[in-house]
């Protein structure tokens, strides 16, 4: 196999990622729950909210996504060997996102918590503590490679 041996390796990785999502899902949802309706998902005002709120989140995804399919078309015009070694650097990639955006979440976790308590030397300590943090990580996961 070749490309198309990638192509149907993303899209089971997709698929498989999808039944683990919704068995996950609902296993987690709370008896007695509400099933969701389309009524629902369609409340224009609540999405647009929610829009609003994570507008930079999305922007940041869009051009992650153009970024990756960009990267993508321009290997294969190399040949079958550069796309399926972009696809193994793109997965390192990938991966190293996720541990980033760990560290983000759990820093904008301490510093809402610091916020909450009124704690200004907590608030103050954690970009730091953080910082340091995101340097270990990138330092440990370039030495990996």
């Amino acid at each position: 196999m070749n490309t198309e041996g990638v192509a149907l390796a993303s899209v089971l990785a997709e698929y498989i990622g999808l039944v683990l999502g919704v068995i996950l899902l609902i296993r987690n949802l709370p008896h007695g729950s509400r099933p969701l309706s389309l009524s629902t998902l369609l409340q224009l005002d609540k999405v647009r909210v929610m829009l609003s709120m994570n507008s930079h989140l999305f922007i940041r995804t869009l051009c992650l996504i153009f970024t990756f399919s960009f990267f993508t078309v321009q290997g294969e015009k190399f040949g079958s060997a550069i796309l399926a070694a972009n696809a193994v650097l793109m997965n390192f990639q990938t991966f190293m996102a996720y541990a980033q955006d760990g560290l983000a979440h759990a820093a904008e976790a301490l510093i809402g918590r610091a916020l909450g308590a009124k704690n200004k030397d907590l608030y103050l300590r954690h970009p730091k503590d953080n910082g340091a943090m995101v340097i270990t990580d990138c330092i440990v996961i370039y030495s990996a490679l």
